[in-house]
């Protein structure tokens, strides 16, 4: 893990980003609410525009991990807005290589979003969906803090397929 380095994404790194989202969201469908056909639609211009305003924005940022300049995970975090819920964020789109999983860069990734999380002024709660049958992404959620806060069933409907997603928080203050 010593060589594994976590930074936030900028535009530079659209190429890079578009084309590991669009690996996990071929590779596990199941694991987010995007899918690949609408977003491998999306322009490279969009994709940097998309990285460029959270860069601008001091509560929206998407997290990268690199081994020297090899893009291997990401993860997204947004506050929400208005001023009854600003108090919670959301983790979103964090995926790992599969030739790298099981190695800590998920964990790293996540720990590093909770880091730039907590320090944001006012925040309570990091909240994030995960499908339930994902035991792997649910069991290191949960090494992290994150506790089960309810079930939405039939939240995704994927390949003819209902999933349930489990609902889960961190609590900050």
């Amino acid at each position: 893990m010593s060589n594994i380095t976590v930074r936030p994404l900028n535009e530079d790194d659209a190429h890079a980003f578009q084309e590991l989202r669009l690996r996990g969201l071929q590779e596990h469908p199941d694991a987010f609410a995007s899918t690949y056909e609408r977003e491998i639609a999306y322009s490279m211009e969009f994709v940097a525009e998309r990285l460029r305003r959270t860069v601008k924005s001091s509560n929206n940022f998407t997290l990268g991990a690199f081994r020297e300049e090899e893009l291997l995970g990401l993860v997204g975090f947004y506050r929400k807005t208005g001023e009854k819920e600003e108090h919670r964020g959301h983790i979103w789109g964090m995926y790992v290589r599969s030739d790298e999983q099981g190695k800590g860069i998920g964990k790293a990734l996540l720990a590093n979003a909770v880091k730039y999380a907590k320090s944001l002024p006012g925040l309570g709660q990091i909240e994030l969906c995960v499908v339930t049958r994902n035991k792997p992404a649910r069991n290191l959620y949960a090494s992290l803090g994150f506790a089960s806060c309810g079930i939405d069933p039939r939240a995704l409907f994927v390949d003819g397929e209902y999933l349930d997603e489990e609902r889960m928080v961190l609590i900050l203050n």
